[in-house]
């Protein structure tokens, strides 16, 4: 199984200028790009070429081939889940991901990142048989959004949180 990763270029991009206090002038200033071309790939409207993509990518500290890689289309390789089939929700309004995961002799569920439509997931937890636990693998919003419905709904699931 092979998954697209939730972070486009755009998205890592905003990030580790965020990470790193830079607004986007001042990146600009390092790069030699303008704000608006920045403020473009940050918004998924244009992709970098492999040389502004170099020069973004050594500004911010990040892997030069990685991250050129993302660009042209990079997914992980596909891996083998063994017993376990693993669900993706994509939460599109929020550029995010999350996973129900079932089987391996379990009689519930696992879900990891409620990031949205908590109906939907509460929903595809008791087609599943329940929740056992919910991981939350950072507390951003477009992780946890769904959260409370789903232990208002499960309250004997295990949370677990980074």
């Amino acid at each position: 199984m092979s998954r697209a990763l939730e972070d486009g270029f755009g998205d890592i991009l905003r990030k580790a200028r965020f990470g790193l206090g830079l607004d986007q002038t001042k990146l600009a200033e390092i790069t030699g790009l303008t704000a608006d071309t920045i403020n473009r790939f940050e918004a998924g409207l244009r992709t970098p070429t492999d040389a502004e993509a170099e020069r973004l990518a050594r500004a911010l500290g990040l892997g030069v081939e990685a991250f050129k890689a993302i660009i042209h289309g990079w997914v992980p390789p596909e891996i083998d889940t063994g017993p376990y089939a693993v669900r993706t929700f994509r939460f599109a309004s929020m550029d995010s991901n999350g996973y129900l995961v079932t089987g391996g002799g379990i009689a519930t569920s696992l879900f990891v990142d409620p990031g949205d439509r908590p109906d939907e997931l509460i929903a595809a937890c008791i087609q599943s048989g329940g929740l056992d636990a919910v991981l939350v693998t950072h507390s951003h919003s477009d992780h946890v959004q769904a959260l409370p419905e789903l232990v208002n709904r499960f309250p004997e699931a295990l949370v677990v949180g980074h």
